[in-house]
C-alpha cells in the first residue's frame, strides 16, 4: 500500500477552490433566509425559515463536495474541519493557514454577493444571516451546545474518512448532519458549528454578537473529535470529503490518486501490508 504524506507549499488551486466553495455555502444560507422572509406565511415563520436554511446549507455542502471545486480542495468549507485534520497530521501547516484564510474570505464574499438580492438582506429578520444566541439562554450554555454539536458532527465525519469502505459517503453524511444541527440549534444558539459561518456575516454587518463562541467552540469540538480518533489509533485515509483519483493530493492520502501535477513532486513511501 502507498501513502502520500501532507506537504507544505503554495497550493493556490486548492485554496481558491475552497474559498469559492465556502462562498457558495454562505451565499446559499443568506439567500435561503431572504427568500423565506420574502415569501410570507408560512415560510416566513421561524420554524419554516430555519428548515429552508437547513436544506439550503446541506444541499450546498453536498453540491460543492461533488463538484470540481470540492474534488480539488476537499470541500472542508469549515476551519474547524481543517483544524481537526491538521491535528491528525492529515493536512499540512501551510494548508491549515491557506484553507482557513480562504474559508473566511470566501464566506465574506458569499454574504456580500447575497446582498445583491436587495436591502431586505440587511434588515430583520434576515440580518445578513447573523449567527447569534437566543436572548434567554446563557452564553456558556450556547458555547457548550456549539462545541458539542461540532464534536458529534466531526467525530462522525472523521470516522467516515477513516474508512476505506465508507469514505465515499462523507458528502451525504456531512450535509445531513449540518442540516440537522441547524434545525435543532438555530432557534437556541444559532447553529454556527463553523468559524467561517459565524464570522463572515459579522464582518459584513459590522457587528459581532458573541463571536468568540462561534470561533472557539467549534475549534474545541474539532480538537476533541480529532483526539478521540487519534486515541483509537485510526487516521483518515483521505483529507477530502470526495476523493477523486484523477486529482493530485497534497494531504495525507491512502487511496489511489494522481501522484503529481504540473510543477509538483510527490513523496511516496511504502507501508507494510497488514
Amino acid at each position: 500500500m502507498t501513502v502520500t504524506e501532507p506537504r507544505n507549499g503554495w497550493h493556490w488551486k486548492e485554496w481558491l477552490a475552497e474559498g469559492a466553495g465556502t462562498a457558495i455555502l454562505l451565499f446559499a444560507v443568506v439567500t435561503a433566509k431572504d427568500l423565506a422572509s420574502r415569501a410570507g406565511p408560512p415560510l416566513a415563520s421561524s420554524p419554516w425559515r430555519v428548515a429552508l436554511v437547513a436544506v439550503a446549507a446541506g444541499a450546498a455542502v453536498a453540491t460543492v463536495a461533488l463538484s470540481a471545486l470540492g474534488r480539488r480542495s476537499g470541500a472542508h468549507l469549515n476551519p474547524a474541519l481543517t483544524f481537526g485534520l491538521w491535528l491528525q497530521r492529515v493536512a499540512s501547516a501551510a494548508d491549515l493557514a491557506g484553507y482557513c484564510v480562504a474559508q473566511v474570505t470566501g464566506g465574506v464574499l458569499g454574504v456580500v454577493l447575497a446582498g445583491l438580492w436587495g436591502p431586505t438582506v440587511a434588515r430583520a429578520p434576515v440580518d445578513w444571516a447573523l449567527v447569534k444566541p437566543a436572548p434567554w439562554i446563557p452564553l456558556p450554555a450556547v458555547a457548550g451546545l456549539e462545541g458539542a454539536a461540532t464534536l458529534i458532527q466531526l467525530s462522525v465525519i472523521f470516522l467516515m474518512l477513516a474508512s476505506h469502505r465508507h469514505h465515499r459517503w462523507a458528502p451525504a453524511v456531512a450535509a445531513a448532519m449540518l442540516a440537522t444541527a441547524i434545525v435543532v440549534l438555530a432557534p437556541v444558539g444559532g447553529a454556527g458549528v463553523n468559524p467561517a459561518r459565524g464570522l463572515a456575516p459579522d464582518v459584513v454587518a459590522g457587528t459581532y454578537p458573541a463571536v468568540w463562541i462561534y470561533i472557539a467552540s467549534p475549534l474545541l469540538g474539532s480538537a476533541l473529535a480529532a483526539g478521540a480518533l487519534i486515541a483509537t489509533k485510526r487516521r483518515p485515509v483521505t483529507g477530502k470529503l470526495r476523493h477523486d483519483p484523477s486529482i493530485p493530493c497534497h494531504m495525507r492520502c491512502m487511496l489511489s490518486h494522481s501522484a503529481s501535477g504540473r510543477g509538483t513532486r510527490s513523496r511516496w513511501r511504502k507501508t507494510p501490508k497488514p
